[in-house]
């Protein structure tokens, strides 16, 4: 809890009241204990005030010339400003009273206003509204590491059912690759299994982060990886409203035959130790003899493993690995062709895009335009 001393409240507060007299005494009571205070006369006066500066807290009486303090009340919920109220009452304003409570006034203080009393209250609306800023401000810390997250990390945001909300585009990229099909899967649950999605939700729930590493099953085609979730969006009741699912160290993420992936043969380990070098390697190291020279063993040996576990050739595997690093930055979109081209490790621009146009039957640029036709629909 933030701690308020008299000196030190970081509020902007509105001070409306008629009485001239009243007005300015209490305004030079409370102006050394806060940011800044302003005064109105009426609520007409205070309304224009309050839409031209930045007002943390408003104080007002109720009878006034020229638009009353519940009238006033009312344009600032019309207009969603979202400003607390304290409202100064007198004891004889019952039908007042009773309006500003239908109205959901945050607090009221009787006249003659006790400066004590009056202090306090101001006291403990500033505690709350500093409360208030510090949520908002995690929110968009939270909204702006999210936004990291997904720039880096292979994401599915689901509800609290498991029905999936959202999936970051190189993910999509990813599995349709492997899987040769469009990914329509509707809910978490066709993925994972029942227990783990029980776990999972029992943790974020909780507020607290689950992680594991798991293995699904799409298509008969087997993947594993570390999964991370989170509660990423939080309604202001506190209620979950999304759940962030973090497919981690997709570097190293394996699609085998389910006869291969409890293998312990000695194919499968080439391959294993093939696909960890690339995953290091595979910028700067472009042909597989470099590969079979770090693992002692010959191309032939490399390639004959590479078949036997994932049936397809050590060169292709390599080749693969390279498209799937320059589809996720061309997604991603923060770097130009020429940057992308030597961040792969090719001489020349012109290099990577004939590359590129080889192996995907489509130059670079028709293929960040299918991207923004699929993110416009």
């Amino acid at each position: 809890m933030v701690n308020l001393n008299n000196n030190n409240m970081p509020i902007k507060i509105l001070y409306v009241e008629d009485d001239e007299v009243i007005r300015k005494s209490i305004s030079r009571v409370l102006e050394p204990m806060v940011k800044k205070i302003y005064q109105a006369s009426n609520g007409k006066q205070a309304l224009n005030i309050i839409q031209q500066k930045k007002i943390d807290l408003v104080i007002t009486d109720i009878r006034m010339p020229n638009m009353d303090g519940l009238s006033l009340i009312k344009k600032i919920k019309e207009l969603k400003l979202n400003v607390p109220v304290i409202i100064t009452t007198a004891f004889d304003e019952v039908e007042y009273l009773k309006q500003a409570i239908e109205l959901h006034v945050d607090k009221f203080i009787c006249k003659p206003i006790n400066m004590y009393n009056l202090i306090d209250n101001v006291k403990s609306m500033a505690q709350t509204i500093i409360e208030q800023r510090e949520i908002i401000k995690k929110r968009l810390q939270l909204e702006n590491y999210k936004k990291a997250i997904r720039l880096t990390n292979f994401v599915i945001d689901i509800d609290e059912t498991g029905k999936i909300l959202d999936t970051t585009e190189s993910l999509r990229v990813y599995l349709e690759e492997n899987l040769n099909e469009k990914f329509n899967i509707k809910n978490i649950q066709e993925i994972i299994s029942s227990k783990i999605i029980i776990n999972l939700m029992k943790k974020v729930l909780a507020y607290e982060v689950f992680t594991k590493e798991i293995l699904i099953s799409l298509k008969n085609e087997n993947f594993t990886f570390n999964l991370t979730a989170f509660a990423s969006m939080v309604n202001y009741d506190n209620s979950i409203k999304s759940i962030s699912i973090i497919l981690k160290d997709l570097t190293h993420i394996l699609k085998e035959k389910d006869k291969i992936i409890h293998s312990s043969t000695m194919e499968y380990k080439y391959y294993n130790k093939y696909r960890e070098l690339i995953e290091l390697n595979f910028r700067n190291l472009k042909i597989v003899n470099n590969y079979s020279k770090l693992i002692g063993v010959s191309v032939k040996t490399i390639n004959t493993a590479c078949k036997k576990c994932a049936d397809i050739s050590a060169k292709q595997l390599l080749i693969n690995r390279i498209i799937l690093e320059a589809k996720r930055l061309l997604v991603k979109g923060d770097m130009k062709i020429y940057q992308i081209s030597y961040y792969l490790g090719f001489n020349e621009p012109a290099n990577f895009s004939a590359f590129f146009k080889k192996h995907t039957g489509m130059s670079t640029n028709d293929f960040k335009n299918i991207i923004k036709l699929k993110e416009y629909k």
